[in-house]
């Protein structure tokens, strides 16, 4: 499947994740969503 897509997370308690090389990271407790394309297919992306 090509195109867009959007993965939603939501996050119940405030925490700190370690982002790669963005190192350590906070999150507010929430919904956050990321937006991006797959023009490779989406099954290449998950």
């Amino acid at each position: 499947m090509r195109g867009t897509y959007v993965l939603l997370a939501h996050v119940p308690y405030d925490l700190v994740l370690s982002v790669g090389e963005l190192g350590n990271r906070s999150f507010k407790a929430g919904y956050y969503a990321y937006v991006g394309s797959a023009l490779g297919g989406l099954e290449k992306r998950v």
